[in-house]
């Protein structure tokens, strides 16, 4: 697996080329995070792990507790201190809670 930093300088190269003609590329996708998603959170059968970082000011951590509560079987990963990317920050733990 890639060093911490070259995981984060890849994930900021491709961040930045989503917006290198502005955001109507990006739009969309916001769009359909606002939009119903078509079925129930309550409805998903597989494992699901949910991890968030407790100090990320872009989506706030009452969401990941809700998808944790709703989502039978769910699993909440709060990474302390950490901000909105924080799978940046420690990707071999962060992806390790996928495999188990």
């Amino acid at each position: 697996m890639p060093s911490p930093s070259r995981t984060r300088a890849a994930f900021l190269t491709n961040y930045l080329r989503a917006f290198h003609r502005g955001s109507w590329g990006v739009g969309p996708d916001l769009r359909v995070l606002t939009r119903p998603w078509g079925f129930d959170l309550e409805s998903i059968r597989v494992p699901t792990s949910i991890h968030q970082g407790d100090a990320d000011t872009t989506v706030p951590l009452q969401h990941a507790r809700r998808f944790a509560a709703v989502i039978p079987g769910a699993r909440l990963h709060i990474h302390p201190g950490q901000g909105h990317f924080s799978i940046l920050t420690a990707p071999e733990q962060t992806l390790a809670t996928l495999a188990a």
